[in-house]
């Protein structure tokens, strides 16, 4: 080896050190003998009986069964306690936030037949001043016209 070759060595030594740590044998050689005996030992491993898949089947249920069962008695247990709706008091503010867009007469009666509908009579409401004035302030409506159309 010359000097240079020395120093390039050296050079390349230090700069990737695994590199020269790596052995100077060839990676791919094989024992004697593999080549004749591989395809007996794999025509031994696939004739081999293995395990039925029933037994596989047994192995999963036995892992699944019990965890379904933790997950549903869960979702049971942190359920709250059913209440019955009749039971459930039904608050003034409840029925305020309703609007009669939600409850209108026809979507009501459109599962119900001909027969079933109730009588509907004129409804006289009685207001009283104030509530008048409330209704008239939250339609907008307008009294001087309100008076002139009478």
């Amino acid at each position: 080896m010359n000097q240079k070759e020395h120093i390039e060595d050296s050079a390349l030594r230090k700069d990737a050190p695994v590199l020269f740590g790596l052995s100077k044998q060839d990676p791919f050689r094989v024992e004697d003998g593999f080549f004749e005996r591989f395809p007996h030992e794999v025509q031994a491993l696939a004739s081999k009986p293995g395990k039925s898949p029933l037994f596989l089947w047994l192995k999963r249920a036995a892992v699944a069964l019990p965890a379904m069962a933790l997950v549903l008695f869960a979702v049971h247990a942190l359920r709250g306690p059913e209440v019955p709706l009749a039971s459930v008091p039904v608050t003034e503010e409840a029925l305020l936030s309703t609007t009669s867009d939600q409850f209108d007469t026809q979507s009501i009666l459109a599962g119900l037949p001909e027969e079933e509908w109730p009588a509907f009579d004129s409804v006289t409401v009685q207001l009283t001043a104030n509530e008048a004035l409330a209704y008239v302030d939250q339609h907008d409506i307008d009294l001087t016209e309100y008076l002139y159309q009478q």
